[in-house]
């Protein structure tokens, strides 16, 4: 009944360029070769193989391939289509005709986030998508710090460990961090989680996300635990919680995170796979708060009573987003494989999956789309970019909010976004007086 990875890649492109599943399959067989011109490039395209190839396919085996980008010099195979990367001390540059091909050593986190963006080129160019040549990825236009500080965790949760989640891991892989971090999800890992997220594998399939992740990933010297469970359960077991940083795929349940209280929040987000948003606020503020990135919106109604349709159930049951033993057993009952299939999963996944080639769609008329692995890994990089800002020496404009199209090159455009008016979290005295007394802070009117 789930979406495996080609699938969800395949559904997903279709969506996106308005052509038959079976065309967007046709482009999704494209072979990519990542070639090495400089040996100081090596880990960046080690980086930019493992994205491409959870969405097209590597060259190997003496296949001639369709594209090569060469990483640090000339290209240096028969492919039709050949680009260059250059990575200069100011940033990177992927194109077919670049002037200047080096390879300047920059850290490994201005490689990574480098790497989303170049694996989005060569996406792009397989499929059909209009895309600048050259391509500029500017550390300053990404702020960037130039003097970034240690990464300390101090009992700090990471809510949700699908494709942005572990992209986040990813990334601080390539930063200095030590501390205790936690790593909460509630859902098992699905064939379909193959395709975007990092360190799970085939044999994860059906067990624990957030137990697998911990059992994979190895971050720097922080100390990784796993809680199976939602945010708001392992706030009941622990008490308050001081920073989170939030990559769940769900508008109520971000909400419900920013209903919980805790005093730091980082977010990272995917519209599908055409924009990415990153958000940080800390308390007091007057401020943009999670509730008021998020608001509630019409189409979350519209999809939820979709859902129902679709799966046979109550709003109530949709609305608790996984699946638990009573919601298992009705869906049991309504498609006749055993309850065991269904518990842990997903809402959303056991829609798509449901639905087959006509998905579900909002009132808004938009489809809900699994992101591609180099949009969904620009997310993750993103919220250890504002980490990073949030502890840097250098001088920068207060900002809160940043949202990017990751087909295009990144720009300058952070923004300090107001509250919402009537926002239900930061809009209640009530709410804002507990929270004060919680943390030992001033009521900010």
């Amino acid at each position: 009944m789930m979406l495996n990875a080609a699938e969800e890649n395949r559904k997903a492109l279709a969506s996106l360029l308005g052509i038959d599943e079976e065309e967007a399959a046709e482009k999704l067989q494209t072979r990519v070769a990542v070639t090495v011109a400089d040996p100081a490039g090596a880990a960046f395209a080690a980086d930019l193989t493992e994205l491409i190839g959870k969405m097209l396919q590597i060259a190997g085996g003496g296949a001639a391939p369709e594209i090569e980008i060469a990483v640090g010099g000339p290209a240096s195979t028969g492919a039709p289509v050949r680009f260059v990367a250059s990575m200069h001390d100011d940033g990177l540059t992927v194109g077919a005709a670049v002037e200047r091909s080096e390879w300047s050593a920059v850290p490994r986190f201005n490689e990574r986030i480098c790497a989303c963006y170049a694996a989005g080129v060569v996406v792009a160019r397989a499929v059909g998508k209009a895309c600048p040549d050259p391509f500029e990825v500017g550390f300053r236009a990404l702020g960037i710090p130039s003097r970034p500080s240690p990464i300390v965790f101090d009992d700090d949760v990471l809510a949700g460990c699908g494709g942005v989640g572990t992209a986040f891991l990813w990334a601080l892989q390539a930063v200095q961090t030590s501390g205790r971090l936690t790593v909460v999800d509630g859902k098992n890992v699905s064939d379909g989680n193959l395709n975007r997220c990092f360190f799970y594998e085939g044999e994860d399939i059906g067990k624990p996300k957030a137990e697998r992740l911990v059992a994979r990933a190895a971050i720097g010297d922080t100390v990784l635990e796993p809680f199976v469970g939602t945010f708001h359960d392992l706030l009941r077991k622990r008490g308050r919680i001081r920073r989170v940083f939030v990559t769940i795929d769900s508008r109520p349940g971000r909400r419900s995170i920013q209903a919980d209280m805790p005093f730091e929040v980082f977010d990272a987000s995917t519209t599908d796979v055409t924009a990415v948003v990153a958000h940080h606020h800390r308390q007091p503020t007057g401020y943009a708060c999670l509730s008021c990135i998020y608001p509630h919106i019409p189409e979350e109604d519209a999809r939820d009573r979709d859902v129902a349709a679709l799966l046979g159930l109550t709003l109530d049951q949709v609305r608790r987003r996984i699946v638990d033993g009573d919601t298992a057993a009705a869906l049991s009952r309504n498609f006749g494989a055993p309850a065991e299939t269904f518990l842990g999963k997903s809402m959303d996944s056991l829609a798509k999956a449901r639905c087959g080639s006509a998905p579900v769609t909002t009132a808004g008329g938009r489809q809900a789309l699994a992101p591609f692995a180099f949009v969904s890994s620009l997310a993750g990089c993103l919220m250890v970019l504002d980490l990073m800002r949030s502890q840097s020496p250098d001088e920068a404009p207060p900002s809160n909010y940043l949202q990017l199209d990751p087909w295009r090159p990144p720009t300058p455009v952070r923004r300090l976004k107001a509250r919402r008016d009537r926002c239900e979290f930061c809009g209640d005295t009530e709410l804002k007086a507990v929270f004060a007394a919680l943390w030992d802070l001033p009521v900010v009117p």
